[in-house]
């Protein structure tokens, strides 16, 4: 009898547990099915995600992109069109841009930055992010075209000669400043403070990227890039750069 009460309290407790049999296995299918429909989850947000580049490369980095061909290829971005179409590019670009700038901003702020707000504010940023482009790109080069700010214009030259250096080192200070590895600031600021972390890396990057052109010929990554576009160590410094360029026209004669 007491051999027999034994089997069955085998039989039906888990001794590793101490749970009833049934009970553990129901639990034990519980986390199975959280666990597969975890999974699920994020392999649809990952879908979704994938569908969200699709349609960001589709609907902005590929028109921004041809778009910034074209101009260049006009003669645009050269700063080589007569002074009147920077001008109508200026007033037709702030003219329309600004006031649906404000307009979106309203959305927002009435909305309590919420992302309802954010996806109504959304149907018109394209075209507003479109016309304020055209409004910057036209003030920009009516001041170049007029040679005013020289200084101002060479050091936004540097800072732009070094754009993948200079992108990558403000993606690390706020990764720094505001993941929780680093100083955790994520929805630690108020809004307006936030101006504040932008403003000092611009100052870092508009006083440092002239500096470094001064001794180096491209910023640290755009000189490694270019060395493995040519699949070839390429000058760095301006020395160097220098000398190659002796040794190349003395080899030309």
């Amino acid at each position: 009898m007491q051999r027999r009460r034994g089997a069955d309290l085998h039989r039906h407790w888990d001794v590793r547990t101490g749970l009833p049999r049934i009970a553990f296995r129901l639990a034990t299918q519980g986390h199975a099915l959280s666990r597969l429909n975890f999974i699920g989850a994020h392999a649809h947000t990952q879908y979704g995600e994938l569908l969200a580049n699709k349609f960001w490369l589709a609907t902005d980095l590929i028109p921004f992109m041809l778009l910034g061909m074209a101009l260049l290829k006009l003669g645009i971005l050269g700063a080589n069109a007569p002074p009147r179409t920077y001008a109508l590019m200026l007033l037709i670009g702030y003219g329309i841009g600004i006031p649906l700038g404000l307009y979106e901003l309203h959305l927002v702020e009435a909305g309590k930055f919420g992302p309802l707000a954010f996806a109504q504010a959304n149907q018109t940023y394209q075209l507003s992010r479109l016309a304020m482009l055209t409004g910057h790109l036209g003030l920009a080069l009516l001041i170049i075209r007029a040679g005013l700010f020289l200084g101002a214009q060479r050091v936004l030259a540097a800072v732009g000669q070094m754009a993948l250096s200079n992108y990558v080192a403000q993606t690390i200070i706020c990764t720094v400043l505001f993941f929780g590895f680093g100083f955790g600031l994520f929805s630690a600021l108020q809004r307006h403070e936030l101006f504040y972390v932008v403003g000092a890396i611009w100052a870092v990057e508009l006083v440092w990227s002239p500096i470094w052109l001064k001794y180096y010929r491209f910023g640290p990554l755009e000189w490694a890039w270019r060395s493995l576009t040519y699949w070839q160590r390429q000058p760095f410094r301006q020395s160097q750069a220098k000398m190659a360029k002796v040794v190349l026209t003395h080899h030309h004669w």
